[in-house]
């Protein structure tokens, strides 16, 4: 899966407990979600992140990463979103909040 951003809508933390989420919409003019799930409500561990086409409420998976192929694809986005910094580290730190 290939795309080019062309807009970034936010990053967010979930109501779900602590879920991390980053909406945008790429040049095919679908709008996905970059999520990294939290294991267990107020947890600090998280499972791998996932892309959604569509979002996290049903949509569809398109792309399952590595910690390590995550933060590849965040390192390449200029995003002056106030918790974009938070992600990078969540997904920088193997997905465990210290």
């Amino acid at each position: 899966m290939k795309f080019k951003i062309t807009e970034i809508y936010g990053v967010d933390i979930c109501r779900d407990g602590g879920s991390y989420s980053l909406s945008l919409k790429a040049d095919d003019g679908d709008w996905y979600e970059f999520f990294v799930q939290v294991k267990e409500i107020d947890s600090t561990e998280y499972y791998e992140p996932k892309m959604y086409k569509g979002g996290v409420n049903g949509g569809e998976v398109v792309k399952e990463y590595s910690w390590k192929s995550a933060s590849d694809f965040l390192s390449k986005i200029q995003c002056q979103e106030e918790r974009f910094p938070e992600i990078i580290r969540l997904v920088d730190a193997g997905g465990v909040l210290t």
